[in-house]
């Protein structure tokens, strides 16, 4: 009887640890926060677009030094300033996770599948990004404009 019990314990544990971790994922994508950045295209020599960069206003790799791969948090509410992940304050609502290479912020955007980013790179006329931004720091593209 108690190896009964514990097999099924054994096989319920990782299924209810799966749908907490579906619902919380669930929870935090319905509840993303807007922002509206600017977008600038970089090009190569030849003119072509093979990338893009959102500004938040400053260069969150400037303010830390020495910083390359560390995971770090740029902060856009309540103020726009760069934290490191572990050193982010409770008062900062809105943040966009990353690390630095090379002195360039690097983070995981996610394409929604309606925004055609090869049309705009084409037309070049795309200017604003709308970025949906989770709990958790995880941006996603929405819209261009």
């Amino acid at each position: 009887m108690r190896k009964n019990t514990f097999l099924a314990f054994a096989i319920l544990i990782p299924i209810v640890v799966i749908i907490i971790y579906g619902l919380q994922n669930q929870y935090d994508y319905r509840h993303r926060q807007s922002i509206v950045l600017p977008i600038s295209w970089k090009m190569d020599e030849k003119g072509e677009i093979f990338g893009y960069d959102l500004d938040f206003g400053f260069n969150p790799c400037s303010e830390l030094a020495n910083t390359n791969f560390q995971t770090l948090a740029v902060c856009l509410k309540p103020e726009r300033r760069v934290y490191f992940m572990s050193q982010l304050p409770s008062s900062c609502t809105l943040f966009i996770k990353g690390f630095c290479a090379w002195n360039y912020f690097y983070a995981r955007y996610s394409q929604n599948p309606s925004v055609d980013l090869s049309l705009a790179k084409t037309t070049k006329s795309k200017v604003e990004a709308v970025v949906k931004v989770s709990n958790g720091g995880f941006a996603e593209i929405i819209q261009l404009r």
